[in-house]
């Protein structure tokens, strides 16, 4: 009789990707899998495709009896099978493992027709995130990702793939230009804020454009951690921070892969 774990799919977009990842390597080992998720807006089930078969994995229930089924699910996972996973799992080796990780975007059709998709597709386009509201008050994930750390890793990429343009994606574009504001004047004038109305609130507009890009330099952040990585071509640059927490524990140490540039 096979295994089961039960593994609960939680936080944002980025950590529900790494949590779908182990589940997907745990299957590889033989065990059955259950995903649980809680569902809200631009979950992983809204911005990706799934087969039929795949969404059976995926507990998901909706409607006014969501929260009594969802509890009796955890507790079942918990105290009876004693197989219930609530952990982040954010680590390389899970993800790099999977040739089968093959994520389609429910939107992509629309993505596909805005400007900026084509101004992309239409130069050699870095993906830049910068991440500040919530990281500005997370002690163990501010202070990582400054204007030095971008400067040097805008320069390493200008110097190694030449005359490319610098896409920001942000979710405080007041916090993005103080950390921009001190860079060089050549650098700033390849520099194109992505802020488009029509998908404010929508992840994957952001998670599929940056993962359009020719190369990345990410935060120490799991959304543009996934936007490289789902990124399939063969000759990118990723850039990412030396440090990913600044409290670096066994959880997060092997969070990039091995040819990823940390500055």
């Amino acid at each position: 009789m096979k295994k089961k774990a039960y593994i609960k799919l939680f936080a944002g977009l980025g950590n529900q990707l790494f949590q779908y990842a182990y589940g997907q390597y745990l299957l590889q080992q033989g065990y059955e899998v259950c995903y649980i998720l809680n569902r809200s807006p631009f979950d992983l089930l809204s911005v990706f495709m799934f087969s039929p078969q795949e969404r059976t994995a995926i507990f998901a229930p909706e409607g006014k009896f969501k929260k009594i089924l969802l509890f009796l699910i955890k507790c079942y996972a918990r105290f009876i099978e004693h197989n219930y996973y609530t952990g982040f799992y954010q680590d390389a080796r899970y993800p790099d493992k999977l040739s089968s990780l093959n994520l389609c975007f429910t939107r992509e059709r629309e993505y596909s027709k805005t400007e900026e998709y084509k101004n992309i597709c239409s130069s050699i386009a870095v993906s830049v995130h910068i991440r500040g509201g919530d990281y500005m008050h997370e002690k163990q994930y501010s202070g990582i990702c400054t204007a030095h750390y971008y400067r040097k890793a805008m320069e390493y990429i200008m110097q190694t793939a030449g005359n490319c343009r610098f896409f920001i994606f942000t979710n405080d574009i007041r916090y993005a230009q103080q950390v921009l504001q001190p860079l060089r004047c050549d650098i700033l004038r390849n520099a194109v804020f992505i802020n488009n109305s029509d998908f404010k609130q929508d992840p994957g507009f952001d998670l599929f454009l940056m993962k359009s890009c020719t190369h990345h330099i990410i935060a120490n952040s799991t959304f543009s951690w996934w936007a490289a990585f789902l990124d399939t071509k063969e000759n990118k640059i990723i850039i990412a921070p030396k440090n990913w927490t600044n409290n670096e524990d066994k959880s997060t140490i092997n969070i990039c892969a091995d040819n990823w540039i940390r500055i």
